[in-house]
């Protein structure tokens, strides 16, 4: 899903709290690229549910004691042991041999020892470290790779990857390619023509009441990088690795059947600006 789509608060949050609801036997991890982001999202459901009265009309059963805008008339609190907070909340069920809570979340890599889920939301685990390092984005692969592991049963779990592309490469695609015949892709681009194709020229936004068309535009001749990957998610080579149409010389081969044969680079496609300026500091230096 684009960037700024609220892929998070009705996927990840909304989403969430709708799957625990139907079972409450459920047990659900939620996984992003920083813990920190992770637990605010547990905490923001765990305030929309304290705070919702139709919430605790339409399941008051699956309420801790306490939460419930009756219990708290008469008074009643949140007994101080239960798990009721951002690292995790717990909802009423009937199992008691379960050891995970209802709602857990996580970092990518953080400490899941003995954690076993029914249901998994990994929710941008990768982020522009991840982009702009093989070393951290091969760390979010090697997880991914363990990770099924923490399924409940093992490799057989129910989980949802909600995402924008970050790299040519990446995590997503990585699991798409190992495991793409055990997901369905949803896939959506800010600027679409008429059968949901990705166009940048004549389409149109998805999200017209947040975004213009031109705006959209606008956004892609600003930064046409950053544009193709996270709201397109069509990503393209890192900006070191692209390749540049004014990087290309033109030439011919030179005693090819001699010893020592040569390519030499005509005069008309030489660029004295391009090769013998100072671009120390800058992406722009032609290989």
């Amino acid at each position: 899903i684009p960037r700024d789509h609220f892929k998070t608060t009705l996927a990840t949050r909304a989403n969430g709290l709708w799957t625990v609801t139907r079972d409450t036997e459920r047990t659900l991890g939620i996984f992003n690229e920083n813990e920190g982001k992770a637990k605010s999202w547990i905490g923001a459901t765990k305030n929309v549910i304290q705070a919702s009265k139709l919430y605790h009309t339409c399941w008051p059963d699956v309420l801790p004691p306490g939460i419930h805008y009756r219990d708290k008339d008469k008074g009643i609190k949140v007994p101080r042991n239960w798990k009721w907070g951002d690292t995790g909340i717990m909802l009423q069920r009937n199992s008691h041999m379960v050891a995970e809570l209802t709602m857990e979340p996580f970092g990518i890599g953080g400490a899941t020892a003995g954690k076993h889920f029914t249901h998994f939301i990994k929710d941008d685990i990768i982020g522009d470290k991840a982009a702009e390092s093989d070393a951290v984005m091969n760390d979010a692969i090697e997880w991914l790779n363990i990770a099924r592991a923490l399924e409940r049963p093992a490799e057989n779990g129910c989980e949802l990857f909600n995402f924008t592309r970050w790299g040519y490469y990446d995590a997503y695609s990585h699991a798409l390619q190992k495991w793409g015949g055990q997901y369905k892709l949803y896939l959506r681009h800010m600027l679409e023509g008429p059968n949901r194709e990705p166009d940048v020229v004549n389409g149109k936004v998805i999200f017209p009441t947040r975004f213009r068309s031109s705006q959209a535009r606008e956004m892609y001749e600003q930064d046409n990088f950053v544009f193709m990957s996270q709201y397109m998610n069509i990503p393209m080579a890192g900006r070191t690795t692209s390749f540049q149409a004014n990087w290309i010389r033109y030439g011919n081969m030179h005693d090819e059947h001699k010893e020592d044969p040569y390519f030499r680079i005509e005069d008309t496609s030489f660029d004295p600006d391009i090769m013998h300026a100072d671009l120390q500091g800058t992406e722009e230096r032609p290989p």
